[in-house]
């Protein structure tokens, strides 16, 4: 309201009043309300969609330490055969 430019959407997490964390996703204006400025606001539940976000990335990484556990093992195991065969 102090007329600078700001995101009009946001994306945050809130505390519930029974304790539970979710993510929600706000879209915001100004509005003119009895000849006042006011902002008006609306929020998203995306907590689902934060959760999926974070078990993909988690899978991701997984995936990438597999990998480098198996290039780690044929390593091992081309060395073993290389000095086996050559000595």
């Amino acid at each position: 309201m102090s007329g600078k430019d700001v995101l009009e959407e946001y994306e945050f997490k809130i505390v519930t009043k029974s304790g539970d964390e979710r993510w929600v996703s706000s879209t915001a204006g100004i509005i003119d309300y009895e000849g006042a400025p006011a902002v008006i606001a609306t929020l998203f539940d995306i907590t689902d969609r934060k959760r999926a976000e974070d078990e993909k990335v988690r899978l991701y990484e997984e995936r990438i330490r597999e990998e480098e556990r198996h290039t780690r093992e044929k390593e091992n195991i081309i060395m073993e055969l290389h000095d086996g065969v050559g000595g």
